[in-house]
């Protein structure tokens, strides 16, 4: 008989803890050391307390086995008058070097298939490149369908499968056409093709800076590309070069709100508000009301000389 292992998590593990009993503790381990490498084992009360030496009646045995078919751990099966069982996580924690084929009967196909983990995990197990029965569960090569033990989830399945293979395929959005398009001969760096500004973008750009002609910029920016190539962008960096162009040319265009009142009347191009006009003339007032006093002095100084 092969070593099992016994991991850590078993202390752990909410099944485990349900049994709430010694007996029922000790019963699953030596159920796990006494498992065949598929995780098969024979349901049967008397034969596993000889084998596991166990001092309880049989009774107790037999309500301990019960309780953990209830709570999953063992999936029940007969065949031929007697009565197996396989651990359904018996794979979860045991890692077999060469598996071998069970001497037990195996489950039936209408109880396997409501446990693909399990096997899912058996096959692999059988599969393995040490194994000396990797055609232990391999496919036929024209496996012929049993109608009468198909799981219903797997029919379902194929259903909905062949379904989803006649149903035409969904119609496909029409692709929106660019707004503007740099030609690949204008770019640099890693990637092919042009490259394109799309209508979420262009849109963005026209919010952003409504007093500047975009699409004439973007002829501009073709013009410029040409004859500055040490200056050409990357397809990544031409969103920042494209902001960072209309942004200068924003600044150049022409205010909306008109013209700012002036405090020169030859001069309509230097704004000033109405309180800087104001503070400017006080200061005018003071400087000529200082040159008063200063004069008044010196006319003073004069006459007492």
């Amino acid at each position: 008989m092969r070593r099992r292992v016994l991991a850590p998590e078993l202390w752990n593990d909410g099944k485990v803890l349900k049994l709430r009993s010694d007996l029922a503790t000790l019963l699953w381990i030596g159920i796990i050391a006494s498992t065949d490498d598929e995780g098969i084992i024979e349901l049967d009360a008397d034969v596993l307390k000889s084998s596991l030496n166990i001092k309880a009646p049989v009774e107790d045995v037999e309500q301990c086995l019960s309780l953990m078919t209830e709570r999953g751990m063992l999936v029940p099966y007969q065949h031929d008058g007697q009565t197996f069982a396989f651990l359904p996580r018996f794979y979860r924690h045991q890692t077999l070097d060469r598996p071998s084929p069970s001497k037990h009967s195996r489950p039936p196909d209408a109880i396997l298939c409501q446990h693909e983990a399990y096997v899912a995990a058996r096959n692999a197990a059988f599969a393995s490149n040490r194994s000396r029965h990797k055609d232990e569960f391999s496919p036929s090569p024209e496996p012929v369908q049993d109608k009468s033990r198909t799981c219903p989830a797997e029919t379902k399945r194929n259903e909905t499968k062949r379904n989803e293979q006649d149903s035409p395929a969904p119609p496909q959005a029409e692709a929106v056409p660019p707004v503007f398009t740099f030609d690949e001969k204008h770019l640099v760096g890693k990637g092919s093709g042009p490259w394109h500004v799309t209508p979420e973008f262009h849109t963005t750009l026209c919010d952003a800076y409504p007093s500047v002609d975009i699409p004439a910029e973007y002829r501009k920016m073709v013009a410029w590309l040409v004859a500055n190539s040490t200056g050409r962008k990357t397809r990544r960096g031409m969103p920042a070069f494209i902001n960072r162009w209309l942004v200068k040319e924003q600044n150049k265009a022409p205010s909306a709100r008109g013209k700012s009142p002036t405090l020169f009347a030859d001069n309509d191009t230097v704004p000033i508000i109405p309180e800087a006009a104001t503070v400017m003339a006080g200061r005018d007032a003071k400087a000529k009301h200082d040159e008063e006093v200063k004069a008044r002095f010196r006319a003073e100084m004069e006459a007492k000389r």
